[in-house]
Parts: C-alpha cells; sequence; structure tokens
C-alpha cells in the first residue's frame, strides 16, 4: 500500500510521516488506502487487529478515539462497528454506533460469523460432526466418549440443534 501526503498534493511519503518535507511534517497515525479509503491505524494493534493509543495514562482503541472525535460520544451500551470490516480502520466515515446484537446481525449479513471449527472453542471439526450425524452403531454416550464431548453435545448434533450450517450442505443446497 503506497502512503500519499494528506495536504493535497498527492506525493507518496515514507511510513512515519502524514506529509512530505517542506510540509507540516508530523508522525501519521494513519496511512489512507486509496482504493478503499480506510484510514489504516500505523501504531500498536491489539491482540485482534484493532489499534491502540494511548490517551493519558490507558491504552483505548484507535477507532473509538477517532469516533469520539470527530463524530461524538458513544452513548452507554453501544460500541463502534466498521462498516469496512477493517478493524485497524479509523475513517469515521467507515464507523458506526450499534449494540452488540447489531454488530452480531451485521458479521451475519456479510458471512464473517465465526462458526463451526473456526470457531475459536469448537472441539469438532465438520468431519466429525458429519461421521456422528451418519453413525448408528454407538449410542449417544460412546459417541460423547469417542470423540471427548458431552452427551448433550452429541444429541444436540444429531437433532441438528447444533452445526446447523451443515444441515444445508447435507442436503445438497
Amino acid at each position: 500500500m503506497k502512503l500519499y501526503c494528506e495536504c493535497g498534493c498527492g506525493s507518496p511519503v515514507k511510513r512515519g510521516n502524514r506529509f512530505i518535507h517542506g510540509h507540516n511534517r508530523r508522525k501519521a497515525e494513519y496511512a489512507v488506502d486509496q482504493a478503499t479509503g480506510c484510514w489504516n491505524w500505523l501504531g500498536s494493534l491489539d491482540y485482534k487487529g484493532y489499534g491502540l493509543m494511548m490517551r493519558g495514562r490507558k491504552n483505548v482503541r484507535a477507532h473509538r478515539y477517532f469516533y469520539e472525535q470527530m463524530v461524538g460520544p458513544i452513548p452507554d451500551g453501544h460500541m463502534v462497528c466498521h462498516r469496512c470490516d477493517n478493524r485497524a480502520c479509523v475513517n469515521p466515515e467507515h464507523l458506526f454506533v450499534g449494540t452488540a446484537k447489531e454488530n452480531y446481525d451485521d458479521s451475519v449479513l456479510k458471512g464473517r460469523e465465526t462458526r463451526g471449527e473456526k470457531h475459536g472453542s469448537a472441539k469438532l471439526t465438520e468431519a466429525k460432526v458429519l461421521a456422528i450425524r451418519a453413525n448408528r452403531s454407538m449410542s449417544r454416550a460412546e459417541m460423547a466418549t469417542y470423540y471427548g464431548v458431552s452427551p448433550d453435545n452429541i444429541g444436540c448434533i444429531v437433532a441438528g440443534k447444533s452445526w446447523k450450517h451443515l444441515l444445508q450442505s447435507e442436503a445438497g443446497e
């Protein structure tokens, strides 16, 4: 990604400078991606990929700070969400305030929902779930022991209450 001077001259700059020599030289906080319009945070990132910055003696997420400074306060019980799905983006035009449910619904709508074996706490793979559903020779208790999960978990898989997204692939949709 190329970085460009933000004074409007369009000259390329090196990381760490927001403006080219002779312009207002200042340490860059973000770089504008000309293709997406994202303002990519250049400072520290947390383990999830969100920008971090110090305010006083406290670490704050950069996108929340930019939203508050350029748009306004964040209501209690709300979070700052990304329309662009780029966690490092701090462009206020790409941010919106929503509840946890609205953020989740947005991720489902965009197909970013973490489910199945991609979920961080998943103990089973999709292949194992399909094998559990196809197994007619073992009891639920035996399958639970074999796969290292609870009998209730096996029951939910067999009944189609969990791993629902695999039911569509099993039906050939």
